[in-house]
């Protein structure tokens, strides 16, 4: 005979599982806000800070899940449901579909119920995640979805403007599907519903177990629930699909085309009507970055473009500074021992860019410039040799230099220095200003001849030369005055440089005793030809 106590503990426990399986015909929950907690989510599902659910964002070929993390008993063994029929069930919840682009994107989203959270080997695209092409059909999936859809064409050759809603079981092809649109309460029109408006929508699935009749009805976010669903359908099949428990949640994917989804809102009742969701408290969608939605082999192509652009613009910097290091730096042989090499930019200022207002002259084989430090100020005078940058032409501009660089006399005006940069070669010389050396009697008036003048002034020069064996002899004297030979390498006497006779280049009769016979010209200018620029 049982005790007192025993009876107690007894009907403790059969207290203790009526209020069980009371609460299991009753499963009910309702997500206002979603955050990392109170779901299941698998793939690129993410939070965001506003309490919105997003179950992908604008990458191609991307796929996203979100269960809720207990399962729901669809068959209850009790007294009421001996058979074990499938419960009545009823969801309500408010989406959202963002595209990448202007255009369409996709590809879509499910309500989805099925006996796992995850899924394995699942593909993107129209299989929207939850399903591939091995098992597509396939009985032992058990599963039951409602797709919102963005683009048609599965089993297709290509994919069309989709922009419909569809039931699903155990296969990516709807057994019924329509058009997105909802009946207007008043009117009792249909009224088309853009899934990919950017826009929260609301949809309802209700199924009633006793009638096995399926409804599906969607509405924008500021319509109530409308009385005529948008598919209302006997499913007669749905008992061999659904276990004794199943998850409930959402899937979603992309694909070529690619579209942000999300869940706003989410309610769900086992055996009654879902409760409503207050819409004017759900998140707002945030605001994204715009995704690229070029192909993987375009990004692939596009990245290795920029390396090999970035290789020639450091490889063309290095070829620029190695060649400007050659023009500015490099020494040859014969530049050992030569006068001071001089900055081309510094000449260049100097000279103002040699502009025809510091012209001076031209003879022998270039142009005369006046010119002035910027760092001192000390004036100067610049010639810029022509050259025809070959190997002779340089040969005389190294004799020259070097002939010059030895040339010391007190009429005579001093090479400074020189530079060579590319096809510009030129010498600077010593700027005299200290007055002007007047060669001709004022008294003469224009009573002589100008070639005669010149002729005795060079006649002067030559035998003025401190070094005797440079001096011509009386009978190359006569013979210059007769005119029978020309002076050598002797210009117009009004083309000079300073106050002092100069003599630039005459090689041959002031060269060092090696006898060598370079030669060049002889210029006379008096200083104040330099001053005044002419």
């Amino acid at each position: 005979m049982a005790t007192p106590i025993s009876l107690f503990v007894l009907l403790l426990l059969l207290c203790s599982s009526s209020i069980v399986a009371q609460s299991d015909q009753n499963v009910e929950f309702s997500y206002n806000k979603f955050n990392l907690s109170n779901l299941k989510l698998v793939g690129a599902t993410v939070p965001k800070p506003s309490g919105a659910l997003r179950l992908t964002n604008k990458t191609q070929n991307v796929i996203g899940h979100a269960f809720h993390p207990d399962p729901i008993p669809f068959r209850l063994n009790t007294s009421s449901n001996p058979n074990k029929t499938i419960s009545s069930f009823s969801t309500h919840f408010v989406f959202q579909i963002v595209p990448s682009g202007p255009e369409r994107g996709g590809y879509g989203l499910a309500f989805t119920v099925s006996p796992k959270r995850e899924f394995p080997g699942a593909e993107a695209g129209h299989y929207l995640g939850i399903l591939n092409r091995s098992n597509n059909g396939s009985s032992s999936n058990h599963l039951f979805a409602v797709e919102f859809d963005t683009v048609n064409g599965f089993n297709d050759e290509s994919d069309g403007e989709g922009n419909h809603v569809g039931v699903n079981i155990n296969t990516m092809v709807s057994d019924v599907k329509q058009p997105a649109f909802y009946y207007d309460d008043e009117s009792n029109s249909p009224e088309e519903v853009t899934l990919e408006s950017k826009k929260p929508i609301q949809a309802w699935v209700d199924y009633d177990g006793l009638s096995r009749v399926l409804n599906v009805t969607i509405s924008p976010i500021s319509k109530p629930k409308p009385i005529r669903p948008l598919i209302s359908q006997e499913i007669e099949n749905l008992s061999p699909v659904l276990l004794d428990n199943m998850y409930v949640g959402f899937s979603a994917a992309t694909g070529e085309k690619s579209s942000a989804h999300y869940i706003l809102g989410w309610s769900f009742r086992l055996n009654g009507d879902a409760p409503p969701l207050n819409v004017s408290e759900l998140p707002i969608v945030p605001v994204e970055k715009k995704s690229s939605t070029f192909k993987p082999v375009i990004k692939a192509m596009l990245g290795s473009l920029s390396v090999m652009v970035v290789i020639l613009v450091v490889a063309l910097l290095i070829v620029m500074a190695y060649r400007r290091r050659l023009n500015f730096e490099s020494l040859e042989e014969w530049e050992l021992d030569c006068p001071h090499r001089f900055k081309y930019k510094d000449l260049h200022v100097a000279t103002k860019g040699f502009k025809e207002s510091e012209l001076l002259g031209t003879g022998g084989f270039g142009a005369v410039y006046k010119g002035a430090l910027p760092t001192t100020g000390e004036e100067i005078a610049v010639k810029k040799i022509m050259s025809n940058n070959s190997v002779q032409g340089m040969r005389e501009f190294a004799a020259e230099i070097e002939c010059l660089g030895r040339l010391r006399h007190k009429n005579l005006v001093n090479l400074q220095g020189w530079c060579k940069r590319k096809n510009d070669l030129l010498l600077r010389l010593q700027a005299e200003t200290g007055g002007m050396v007047d060669v001709v009697d004022p008294n003469l008036g224009p009573g002589y001849a100008v070639e005669e003048m010149e002729l005795v002034l060079g006649l002067g020069l030559l035998c003025s030369n401190p070094k005797a064996e440079a001096r011509p002899s009386m009978r190359e004297i006569l013979r210059y005055l007769n005119g029978d030979d020309l002076l050598p390498g002797i210009d117009k006497l009004g083309s000079a440089i300073g106050a002092r006779q100069v003599q630039e280049t005459m090689a041959r009769f002031f060269i060092s005793s090696d006898g060598a016979t370079t030669s060049s010209s002889i210029g006379q200018m008096s200083s104040s030809s330099f001053e005044a620029g002419r």
